[in-house]
């Protein structure tokens, strides 16, 4: 089962968050392999590479490109990989826009928790918006 050794790309360009993300996922899935990004450049040419990545996290917010801006490069009719908004925005403008990419699975405010992990990769029906982390946590 995929969920249990997952393959989990996470793009943003904040090294706390990475590292954070990284820890969690490590916890939540012990057996996971992580890959990380700090731009939209590095998270395509990731992508490309590795193509047993199925989930993705992207940040919206980062220098040069957005996350929004690798949506447009990543997301394809054809991909079975799941792509989620995980950013500490809550402008409701972000939300509407990430809503606009048929790829995008939910949008997740930061920060990451592992009852966050579990529901990406394990539910397929999820609220579209999910920022209340509290009410998630274990």
């Amino acid at each position: 089962m995929q969920s249990e050794s997952p393959t989990l790309l996470f793009i943003d360009d904040e090294e706390l968050s990475l590292f954070v993300n990284e820890q969690i996922a490590l916890i939540t899935y012990p057996n996971a392999r992580i890959l990380k990004a700090r731009s939209v450049a590095e998270g395509i040419s990731i992508l490309e590479k590795e193509l047993d990545i199925l989930t993705v996290f992207v940040d919206i917010t980062m220098p040069g490109e957005s996350g929004f801006d690798f949506l447009d490069k990543a997301c394809v009719e054809t991909s079975q990989k799941k792509f989620f908004m995980l950013t500490s925005s809550i402008d409701n403008r972000d939300i509407e826009k990430s809503k606009e990419f048929n790829c995008v699975g939910a949008y997740f405010v930061k920060p990451l928790s592992g009852r966050i992990l579990r529901l990406a990769l394990e539910e397929n029906n999820l609220p579209f918006f999910i920022g209340d982390n509290a009410k998630l946590t274990e």
